[in-house]
């Protein structure tokens, strides 16, 4: 998902703008492993941008409606849970994006290894 914002941040209508990863998690005892997870995401895709980990135990929904609402592009990674509907996962998505702005699904568990 990095590499796609990067991507899109090359066209000259996005040249001027700015990339952020969020990463939520729920324990802070996570967060330096998480921030330095992140922070080698970053470095390994090679692309400008701020890293931050939000340690929150508020539903996800509501920690990504607000850090993500007044963006102009959202790219989220997805993984349908083992037990979950195609028809669950439309409505769980569809919940989330709801009056959000353009958003990029990206199947993804988060294991994608970038470091090779």
């Amino acid at each position: 998902m990095a590499t796609l914002a990067h991507l899109l941040a090359q066209n000259w209508q996005w040249r001027d703008s700015y990339i952020r990863v969020l990463r939520v998690i729920r324990d802070a005892a996570g967060r330096d492993s998480s921030r330095q997870a992140v922070r080698r995401l970053v470095e390994a895709t090679r692309i400008r941008a701020e890293s931050r980990v939000i340690v929150s135990t508020e539903p996800f929904c509501d920690v990504f409606r607000s850090h993500s609402a007044k963006t102009d592009v959202i790219f989220l990674g997805i993984e349908p849970s083992e037990n979950e509907t195609s028809t669950q996962l439309y409505s769980r998505i569809s919940d989330l994006l709801a009056d959000m702005p353009t958003t990029i699904l990206v199947h993804s568990s988060g294991e994608a290894d970038v470091f090779v």
